[in-house]
């Protein structure tokens, strides 16, 4: 009989756990119930359709959902706005860029303009030109080198022709022999 008084206690302990478990959840129903309007409108709010009501959980579920998928696209946007502003800074450095570069080429133009008289060509001269005049200065200096190199051999050749001249003479005048009765092929 002590077996069964236990079996029975440990039953009764079991419903009063069961009873209260009950009290819990009608408790939470009557809190859903409650709740519900709100979830509905909330629901409607972010877009949730909601074709015929749903038990509480499940609309909870489907706008815990909802909200996921708003953040995401929330965060995309973010994202996509933060590089709008990147590119709209890029625009303005190199607009800012531009400027400088356009006005380095002006200041540049300026200053070629001043720089190519001065160095005896027109004022609106070209770079390839510039840049051939440059290469005929540079090779100017061995150009005369070569030209000083000849004309010393010229005038080296003339002094020897004239000193030959010379000794003839001399030679002619000793001898008394006239070469200029010559053919010139013997010469």
């Amino acid at each position: 009989m002590t077996a069964w008084i236990g079996g029975l206690s440990s039953l009764l302990a079991r419903l009063d756990k069961i009873r209260a478990q009950q009290a819990e959840v009608q408790e939470l129903d009557m809190r859903a119930d409650e709740i519900a309007p709100v979830l509905r409108s909330l629901a409607r709010d972010a877009g949730v359709e909601e074709s015929e009501p749903m038990p509480v959980a499940v609309l909870v579920q489907r706008i815990e959902q909802r909200l996921r998928t708003m953040a995401e696209r929330w965060i995309a946007i973010r994202d996509v706005d933060t590089r709008m502003r990147e590119a709209e800074s890029r625009i303005v450095r190199a607009r800012k860029n531009k400027t400088a570069a356009e006005n380095s080429l002006e200041d540049w133009g300026r200053r070629w303009s001043e720089a190519m008289p001065k160095i005896g060509l027109l004022q609106a001269c070209k770079v390839e030109e510039a840049e051939a005049a440059l290469t005929a200065w540079q090779e100017l200096p061995a150009v005369l080198a070569e030209r000083d190199n000849r004309a010393k051999r010229v005038s080296g050749m003339q002094r020897d022709a004239a000193d030959f001249e010379a000794r003839a003479a001399a030679l002619e005048s000793e001898t008394g022999f006239d070469g200029a009765t010559l053919p010139a092929d013997l010469v």
